[in-house]
């Protein structure tokens, strides 16, 4: 079933998910090309201004696409970032990456394996019970923005002025959750709907909350939520380094790797 499902709803879903951050910026753009996508939202902070490999790509039309994107946000002057799926490459041309990028001023910031997961699997442990919210609501928002902040690299302002945005949180196809413990919104995640997949992105516990399990119930909360109301499909994501045990232990397989390049 994974290798019939492949890597590309993986990539697809991602495009979707970095499109839906421009939602309700003025000035921001998204501009769909027959083998990626292009965002701009006019951030300070280059992740969120990015081109998304989502196709099959020969060398031309991959470099066309590279150089296309450097020229775009170097008129701007924004700093960017370009996500690529190394499966839709020629091995000869995956093993270049880091020339051709570096060449164009990019390094590599990370490195994560895509995965999938067609259904879940049983849970293997008794799971903490913890309330669960939708984000939406200012005090949501500022939870899961404490979160975003703590949790993940970046500089917390930019972190914050994408995530707090209450229209981001309006778009039917992105959902946002926090769980809070002890009065705390102590873990937290999103999922989209894009490309036939759900997509789990910004999966973050509290450091003191690690390893306790709150996460992994979040998760699973989520993606029931989500089917309740899209129906069963299958769960797409890119894992950091420390999780892929957690989430072969749900039911997801490796289906490829994701490299994120930036200025």
């Amino acid at each position: 079933m994974i290798a019939a499902l492949s890597f590309a709803p993986v990539a697809r879903n991602l495009a979707a998910t970095m499109a839906s951050f421009a939602y309700g910026i003025p000035g921001a753009r998204v501009v769909e090309n027959p083998a990626f996508t292009l965002v701009d939202t006019g951030s300070a902070f280059g992740a969120f201004n990015s081109a998304i490999l989502r196709e099959e790509a020969g060398e031309r039309e991959f470099v066309e696409s590279l150089d296309g994107t450097a020229e775009y946000f170097g008129a701007q002057g924004s700093p960017w970032s370009y996500w690529v799926c190394e499966s839709f490459l020629d091995p000869p041309l995956r093993r270049q990456l880091t020339r051709v990028f570096a060449k164009r001023k990019l390094h590599l910031t990370s490195s994560s394996p895509g995965m999938i997961a067609s259904r879940l699997a049983a849970q293997k442990r008794a799971l903490p019970s913890l309330p669960i919210r939708r984000v939406g609501d200012p005090a949501t928002i500022r939870g899961f923005c404490h979160l975003m902040a703590v949790t993940f690299d970046g500089p917390s302002r930019e972190l914050g002025s994408m995530y707090r945005r209450p229209e981001l949180w309006t778009q039917p196809h992105f959902r946002g959750y926090v769980g809070s413990v002890r009065g705390f919104d102590a873990t937290g995640g999103i999922t989209v709907v894009a490309g036939g997949v759900i997509g789990l992105y910004a999966v973050a516990t509290l450091p003191e909350f690690m390893r306790r399990g709150y996460g992994e119930a979040l998760m699973r909360y989520a993606i029931e939520d989500t089917h309740a109301d899209y129906g069963p499909m299958p769960v797409v994501l890119q894992s950091s380094p420390i999780a892929v045990k957690l989430y072969r232990r749900m039911g997801f397989e490796q289906t490829a790797q994701f490299s994120l390049y930036s200025t």
